[in-house]
C-alpha cells in the first residue's frame, strides 16, 4: 500500500478546487428537502471532498446542516467509518438512531462499516445501483421524492 503525503492530499484538493468544484451544483430540490428534514432530523454531511469545498457548495442550504465532516475533518476517508464515527459522537447519536446516504461505494462501505441504516441513491456519482446494493445498501431511492416519502 502506498502512503500518501500530506502534499499530496493538498495538492489533489487544489486540482479539485480549481478543475471540478466550478462545475459542481446542488440539485434544486435540496433546499426543499433539507428544510422539510432539518425540522425532524439532524442532517450532517460526511464526504472525501474538503470541508471548505462542501461549504463552498452547499452555501445555499448550510442554514439546515448541523455538521460538516470533509477529507481534512477525518483520519482516514471513507470506506472507513471514521467520518461517520465523528458526526454520531459530535452530534450525541448511536449507530441505530442513525440514516447515511451515498451514491459511491464507499459511501456505502463506511455506512455498513459505522453500523448504521444506509442507503444508496441512484442520481449521483455512479450508475451501477445493483452494485450499491450488493455491498450491502440497505435500500435504494430512484428519485429525490423518495426522500419526502421517508419523511
Amino acid at each position: 500500500m502506498k502512503i500518501v503525503s500530506e502534499g499530496d492530499v493538498q495538492k489533489v484538493g487544489l486540482m479539485f478546487v480549481q478543475e471540478y468544484e466550478p462545475h459542481i451544483n446542488i440539485f434544486p430540490w435540496v433546499e426543499e428537502y433539507f428544510a422539510a428534514l432539518s425540522r425532524r432530523r439532524h442532517i450532517a454531511i460526511c464526504s472525501n471532498s474538503s470541508t471548505q469545498s462542501i461549504k463552498r457548495t452547499l452555501n445555499g442550504v448550510l442554514r439546515y446542516v448541523d455538521m460538516v465532516v470533509g477529507y481534512d475533518g477525518m483520519p482516514r476517508l471513507k470506506p472507513h467509518p471514521d467520518g461517520l464515527q465523528i458526526i454520531m459522537q459530535k452530534l450525541g447519536y448511536e449507530p441505530k438512531d442513525t440514516a447515511f446516504f451515498g451514491d459511491a461505494a464507499p459511501d456505502i462501505q463506511a455506512g455498513i462499516s459505522a453500523g448504521v441504516f444506509t442507503g444508496a441513491v441512484a442520481w449521483g456519482a455512479t450508475e451501477k445501483h445493483e452494485e450499491l446494493v450488493a455491498l450491502g445498501a440497505h435500500m435504494i431511492l430512484h428519485e429525490p421524492e423518495d426522500f419526502s416519502r421517508m419523511l
